[in-house]
């Protein structure tokens, strides 16, 4: 009687060894799908990282290149006045050389007058 029960006891206990294994391949390869799965939502989370970091970046880009044309505009007009101005001085330069030039070929017609 004593061996009938150590055997049906070793019965048992085989029976909830393989139980327990089916269990535990079962809840692994829950395991496995969940993180296959896991790695899916991370990989798509990643991709839609990047797009979204590069639509901004394309966004600041675009505020930086606006705000850079909206003041490089007045610097240009005000380059623009003073490359007319000192195209004004340069043309004024020249024109007193010229009232220089007559000046003294008119001092020198005077002084040859005078002198004859």
């Amino acid at each position: 009687v004593s061996t009938q029960s150590t055997g049906s006891s070793g019965i048992n206990a085989e029976y909830g060894s393989d139980s327990l294994q089916e269990e535990m391949a079962g809840l692994i390869s829950q395991l496995n799908d969940d993180r296959e799965k896991d790695q899916t939502i991370i990989d798509d989370m990643k991709v839609q990282y990047e797009e979204l970091c590069a639509s901004q970046m394309e966004h600041h880009n675009e505020r930086v290149q606006s705000a850079y044309k909206r003041s490089e505009d007045p610097v240009n007009a005000r380059i623009e006045i003073l490359n007319s101005k000192f195209e004004t001085i340069r043309s004024l330069e020249s024109d007193i050389e010229k009232f220089k030039t007559m000046l003294g070929k008119l001092h020198h017609d005077v002084t040859q007058d005078f002198e004859s």
